[in-house]
């Protein structure tokens, strides 16, 4: 611990930032719930390793766990291959099935906001025809998004998975976010193996949002 602290001083000169330490017994993500109840966090920053060959190792990475499992905070997840810079756009995935909420998507909006980035609302469209609930929706969302620059886009195909991947690789989005469902994970958009193939890609960040009603 004394030595983090004195690569951190080091390393830091940033008077933008100060660097708290804490030293607790428990899982990584028991106490990261704790602290953001405590503290009232308003964001988990948390860099990863992706891409590696073990594949064992990189589904039990902090940062998948942390997206799945911490759901009283957004999680942004940042590769150590990525750039910081300001995202061209942001990806949002969607399945128009839920009810937003201003609240889940404000990290969201801020970031879009801060950035300039425009939000590329996703979806990903099979054989169904719309319904009125999620025509609804779509409605809504585009309410919330209402200050942010953004733009609707279908992609059709047959394998969800495919289609988002084949979307952001395309365009060369440069971040994506997402609502992580907790009983319903990625809703029908995504599952779980998506989940660590996004959270474990090492050329794009992550936004994790959260239902709130869960």
């Amino acid at each position: 611990m004394e030595k983090l602290k004195k690569h951190e001083r080091f390393n830091n000169a940033n008077n933008k930032h100060t660097f708290h330490f804490l030293n607790e017994f428990g899982s990584f993500n028991d106490v990261l719930k704790k602290v953001v109840e405590k503290e009232d966090i308003e964001l988990i920053l948390i860099g990863s390793e992706g891409g590696k060959e073990d594949k064992k190792l990189i589904q039990g990475s902090n940062a998948v766990n942390t997206m799945e499992k911490v759901r009283n905070c957004p999680v942004f997840e940042i590769p150590d291959k990525v750039i910081i810079k300001n995202p061209n756009e942001i990806v949002f995935p969607t399945s128009f099935k839920t009810h937003y909420k201003e609240k889940e998507l404000a990290t969201l909006i801020e970031i879009s906001k801060i950035t300039n980035a425009p939000i590329r609302i996703l979806y990903i469209q099979k054989d169904k025809e719309f319904s009125k609930k999620q025509s609804e929706n779509k409605a809504l969302l585009n309410q919330i998004l209402g200050a942010t620059s953004f733009s609707h886009h279908v992609l059709y195909s047959s394998d969800i998975q495919e289609g988002v991947r084949c979307f952001f690789q395309s365009r060369e989005s440069e971040m994506i976010a997402f609502i992580n469902k907790k009983h319903n994970f990625f809703g029908s958009i995504f599952s779980n193996p998506m989940v660590k193939e996004l959270g474990n890609n090492p050329n794009i960040p992550v936004l994790a949002l959260h239902d709130l009603r869960n």
